[in-house]
Protein backbone atom coordinates (compact mmCIF):
# COMPACT_ATOMS: atom_id res chain seq x y z
CA UNK A 1 0.00 0.00 0.00
CA UNK A 2 1.15 3.47 -0.79
CA UNK A 3 -0.30 6.50 0.96
CA UNK A 4 0.02 9.90 -0.68
CA UNK A 5 -0.85 12.95 1.41
CA UNK A 6 -2.34 16.12 -0.04
CA UNK A 7 -0.10 19.17 0.24
CA UNK A 8 -3.04 21.59 0.33
CA UNK A 9 -5.26 19.94 2.92
CA UNK A 10 -3.53 18.51 5.97
CA UNK A 11 -4.85 15.10 6.99
CA UNK A 12 -6.28 14.28 3.55
CA UNK A 13 -4.70 11.66 1.33
CA UNK A 14 -5.20 8.77 -0.98
CA UNK A 15 -4.16 5.18 -0.68
CA UNK A 16 -3.17 2.97 -3.61
CA UNK A 17 -3.26 -0.77 -3.04
CA UNK A 18 -1.04 -3.32 -4.75
CA UNK A 19 -3.95 -4.16 -7.09
CA UNK A 20 -4.27 -0.52 -8.16
CA UNK A 21 -7.42 0.41 -6.20
CA UNK A 22 -7.36 4.08 -5.21
CA UNK A 23 -9.32 5.36 -2.22
CA UNK A 24 -9.49 8.76 -0.54
CA UNK A 25 -9.28 9.06 3.22
CA UNK A 26 -8.73 11.51 6.05
CA UNK A 27 -6.74 10.88 9.19
CA UNK A 28 -6.84 12.89 12.37
CA UNK A 29 -6.63 12.32 16.10
CA UNK A 30 -9.86 12.88 17.99
CA UNK A 31 -9.47 15.27 20.94
CA UNK A 32 -8.44 13.36 24.03
CA UNK A 33 -7.71 10.12 22.18
CA UNK A 34 -4.19 8.73 21.81
CA UNK A 35 -4.53 7.17 18.35
CA UNK A 36 -5.49 8.79 15.06
CA UNK A 37 -8.68 7.79 13.26
CA UNK A 38 -8.73 6.97 9.53
CA UNK A 39 -11.99 7.60 7.71
CA UNK A 40 -12.37 6.32 4.15
CA UNK A 41 -14.29 8.78 1.99
CA UNK A 42 -14.67 6.73 -1.19
CA UNK A 43 -12.97 5.11 -4.15
CA UNK A 44 -11.43 7.04 -7.02
CA UNK A 45 -13.52 6.50 -10.13
CA UNK A 46 -16.83 6.99 -8.35
CA UNK A 47 -15.56 9.91 -6.24
CA UNK A 48 -13.68 12.73 -7.96
CA UNK A 49 -10.77 14.56 -6.38
CA UNK A 50 -12.76 17.79 -6.02
CA UNK A 51 -15.66 16.00 -4.32
CA UNK A 52 -13.23 14.09 -2.09
CA UNK A 53 -11.60 17.35 -0.98
CA UNK A 54 -15.00 18.78 -0.09
CA UNK A 55 -15.90 15.68 1.93
CA UNK A 56 -12.47 15.70 3.54
CA UNK A 57 -12.92 19.28 4.74
CA UNK A 58 -16.25 18.40 6.36
CA UNK A 59 -14.86 15.17 7.86
CA UNK A 60 -11.79 16.92 9.27
CA UNK A 61 -13.98 19.63 10.80
CA UNK A 62 -16.10 16.95 12.46
CA UNK A 63 -13.04 15.09 13.73
CA UNK A 64 -11.56 18.30 15.14
CA UNK A 65 -14.83 18.87 16.99
CA UNK A 66 -14.66 15.35 18.43
CA UNK A 67 -17.41 13.89 16.26
CA UNK A 68 -16.66 10.78 14.25
CA UNK A 69 -18.13 11.10 10.72
CA UNK A 70 -19.60 7.57 10.92
CA UNK A 71 -21.47 8.53 14.10
CA UNK A 72 -22.82 11.66 12.40
CA UNK A 73 -23.94 9.63 9.37
CA UNK A 74 -25.55 7.05 11.65
CA UNK A 75 -27.39 9.79 13.57
CA UNK A 76 -28.64 11.33 10.31
CA UNK A 77 -29.86 7.93 9.09
CA UNK A 78 -31.64 7.32 12.38
CA UNK A 79 -33.30 10.73 12.27
CA UNK A 80 -34.40 10.17 8.67
CA UNK A 81 -35.75 6.73 9.52
CA UNK A 82 -37.73 8.17 12.44
CA UNK A 83 -39.07 10.94 10.22
CA UNK A 84 -40.22 8.41 7.63
CA UNK A 85 -41.69 6.13 10.28
CA UNK A 86 -44.06 8.85 11.48
CA UNK A 87 -46.49 8.74 8.58
CA UNK A 88 -49.87 10.40 8.24
CA UNK A 89 -51.56 7.02 8.68
CA UNK A 90 -49.65 6.39 11.92
CA UNK A 91 -50.57 9.81 13.36
CA UNK A 92 -54.24 9.47 12.36
CA UNK A 93 -54.45 6.08 14.08
CA UNK A 94 -52.82 7.47 17.25
CA UNK A 95 -55.17 10.48 17.15
CA UNK A 96 -58.15 8.13 16.82
CA UNK A 97 -57.04 5.86 19.64
CA UNK A 98 -55.79 8.47 22.11
CA UNK A 99 -58.08 11.43 21.45
CA UNK A 100 -61.13 10.48 19.42
CA UNK A 101 -61.92 7.30 21.36
CA UNK A 102 -63.17 9.47 24.24
CA UNK A 103 -65.47 11.56 22.02
CA UNK A 104 -69.08 10.80 21.18
CA UNK A 105 -68.48 11.43 17.47
CA UNK A 106 -65.00 9.92 17.52
CA UNK A 107 -65.78 6.92 15.36
CA UNK A 108 -67.26 9.05 12.55
CA UNK A 109 -64.42 11.54 12.70
CA UNK A 110 -61.88 8.71 12.57
CA UNK A 111 -63.59 7.28 9.50
CA UNK A 112 -63.60 10.70 7.83
CA UNK A 113 -59.88 11.18 8.49
CA UNK A 114 -59.07 7.67 7.26
CA UNK A 115 -61.14 8.14 4.10
CA UNK A 116 -59.78 11.57 3.21
CA UNK A 117 -56.29 11.90 4.71
CA UNK A 118 -54.99 8.35 4.96
CA UNK A 119 -56.27 7.41 1.50
CA UNK A 120 -54.30 10.35 0.03
CA UNK A 121 -51.19 10.54 2.22
CA UNK A 122 -51.16 7.40 4.35
CA UNK A 123 -47.54 6.49 3.61
CA UNK A 124 -46.09 10.02 3.52
CA UNK A 125 -44.17 11.37 6.50
CA UNK A 126 -46.36 13.85 8.35
CA UNK A 127 -43.57 16.42 8.27
CA UNK A 128 -43.79 16.46 4.45
CA UNK A 129 -47.40 17.64 4.46
CA UNK A 130 -47.60 21.40 3.99
CA UNK A 131 -50.33 24.02 3.78
CA UNK A 132 -50.57 23.76 -0.02
CA UNK A 133 -51.23 20.01 0.23
CA UNK A 134 -54.06 20.55 2.70
CA UNK A 135 -55.59 23.37 0.64
CA UNK A 136 -55.47 21.22 -2.49
CA UNK A 137 -57.14 18.35 -0.64
CA UNK A 138 -59.90 20.59 0.77
CA UNK A 139 -60.57 22.14 -2.65
CA UNK A 140 -60.79 18.69 -4.27
CA UNK A 141 -63.21 17.52 -1.58
CA UNK A 142 -65.15 20.78 -1.87
CA UNK A 143 -65.82 20.06 -5.54
CA UNK A 144 -67.56 16.85 -4.44
CA UNK A 145 -69.25 18.03 -1.25
CA UNK A 146 -68.79 21.38 0.51
CA UNK A 147 -70.07 20.03 3.84
CA UNK A 148 -67.55 17.14 3.84
CA UNK A 149 -64.81 19.62 2.90
CA UNK A 150 -65.73 21.84 5.85
CA UNK A 151 -65.72 18.88 8.27
CA UNK A 152 -62.45 17.57 6.82
CA UNK A 153 -60.85 21.00 7.24
CA UNK A 154 -62.06 21.23 10.83
CA UNK A 155 -60.79 17.78 11.84
CA UNK A 156 -57.54 18.11 9.90
CA UNK A 157 -56.81 21.27 11.87
CA UNK A 158 -57.61 19.45 15.11
CA UNK A 159 -55.39 16.52 14.11
CA UNK A 160 -52.41 18.74 13.33
CA UNK A 161 -53.01 20.87 16.43
CA UNK A 162 -53.07 17.73 18.56
CA UNK A 163 -49.90 16.44 16.89
CA UNK A 164 -48.14 19.79 17.43
CA UNK A 165 -49.16 19.95 21.08
CA UNK A 166 -47.72 16.48 21.72
CA UNK A 167 -44.35 17.55 20.26
CA UNK A 168 -43.53 13.94 19.38
CA UNK A 169 -43.86 13.80 15.61
CA UNK A 170 -41.25 16.40 14.60
CA UNK A 171 -43.71 18.97 13.29
CA UNK A 172 -42.35 22.53 13.20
Amino acid sequence: RITLWDAGLSGFGLRVTDRGAISFHVMRRLPGKPHPVRVVLGKYPSLSLAAARKQAGAALTDLAAGIHPRERARALQTAEAQRKAVTVGHVVEEFASRHLSRKRTGHGVGQLLRNELVSRWGGRPITDINRADVIGMIEAIGDRSPSVARRTWLYTRRLFGWALSRDVYGLP
